[in-house]
């Protein structure tokens, strides 16, 4: 972790030396459960009808300390919580104890507006809003109805005295909604959401949109529509989910130099079962920022790059971990395979994404 804080320090420098305050976020993409997970995670014997059958303590061991660290971390839930029985693709279910993993992994606010939140019909998204209120985790993007959406979307919070909204759309659900509340990406439910923000007192205002085409490492045209229009209705940056692998994050500065506006298109998967090409990597993208006054700028957004472990390839269960911290270790990888595919696809990207500066 040394060198990831030493880096982190050295961005936030600048700042400390002229006195200001600066916060820190920290994202996570796609949390994923497909049925190895579930299978790996379980204890041998125990009722898989349980939540404290499954054991999820590898899942944030090697980020816990950046996450926790992090003046307020925010994770995309991509699955029903709570209601069993448990499954994985193509209808996902997960226990209440992969959320408390998260919470305890040092996440603040689960994002729920995706296109798995309706996988269990409308049982399922009540449970997954029972589940989360019950474990006193902070939610956005779904709502038991549409009072609380227009009460508590979009989702402020205040950190370190500044007033940050977060607002969480996805373009669809696989299954319909039926009586459900998500916040849909139409022009219409996310202006007003930006419009309750700014008469809410919010400082930054951050769109998280569930976007984008699956697999596809570039953001489509759809995505920088949005991202144009975002931007000109008032919002400061834009976390991306749902491609499952990373897409390019675009900086916009003035005239001047100054950073305006981020753009991470996609973070990629934080966890899952997934092997196919790009989809074992992804992002923490850490969004530092400095409070002036009563407005607040972007300092740098930057990612942390991460390595998504199937069960068995580096530790017994599913794991992720900051791929700087184990370019050099290979003898720690029990599969030959799993370092070289790590170090290929991270090099490739690195390589052919054009990440801004």
């Amino acid at each position: 972790m040394r060198k990831i804080w030493l880096y982190s320090l050295l961005i936030l420098l600048p700042a400390l030396l002229h006195g200001q305050d600066t916060l820190t976020l920290a994202f996570i993409g796609d949390v994923m459960q497909h049925k190895r997970q579930l299978q790996s995670a379980r204890v041998q014997g125990a009722d898989t009808l349980l939540s404290e059958s499954y054991d999820y303590s590898s899942y944030y061991k090697y980020t816990e300390e950046i996450l926790s660290q992090a003046d307020f971390a925010v994770a995309n839930m991509e699955f029903v919580c709570g209601l069993p029985p448990y499954t994985g693709y193509p209808s996902f279910s997960a226990p209440a104890s992969l959320a408390q993993e998260t919470l305890e992994g040092g996440i603040d606010l689960f994002l729920c507006a995706n296109n798995h939140i309706f996988d269990k019909g409308q049982k399922g998204y009540q449970k997954t809003i029972e589940t989360y209120k019950t474990l006193g985790a902070e939610y956005t993007g779904v709502y038991s109805d549409p009072d609380e959406m227009e009460r508590t979307s979009p989702y402020i919070a205040e950190i370190k005295g500044v007033k940050v909204a977060f607002i969480n759309f996805t373009y669809g659900t696989n299954l319909a909604a039926g009586k459900a509340i998500v916040q849909r990406m139409d022009t219409l439910s996310v202006s007003r959401s930006i419009e309750r923000a700014r008469a809410d007192g919010a400082q930054f205002i951050i769109a998280l949109p569930h976007w984008g085409v699956e697999y596809s490492i570039l953001p489509s045209p759809q995505q920088k529509h949005w991202e144009e229009y975002l931007y000109s209705r008032g919002v400061n940056a834009i976390i991306g989910t749902h491609p499952h692998v990373v897409q390019p994050i675009n900086v916009i500065r003035s005239a001047e130099g100054e950073i305006e506006h981020v753009t991470a298109y996609s973070l990629g998967n934080y966890i899952s079962n997934m092997s196919a090409k790009n989809t074992q990597i992804g992002f923490i993208f850490v969004l530092k920022l400095v409070k002036e006054g009563e407005k607040c700028r972007i300092v740098s957004g930057e990612p942390i790059w991460l390595w998504c472990s199937r069960g068995g390839r580096f530790e017994k269960n599913y794991t992720t971990f900051p791929v700087a911290d184990f370019l050099d270790k290979p003898d720690l990888f029990p599969i030959k395979y799993e370092y070289d595919n790590m170090v290929e696809t991270y090099h490739r990207l690195r390589e052919n994404i054009p990440y801004g500066k």
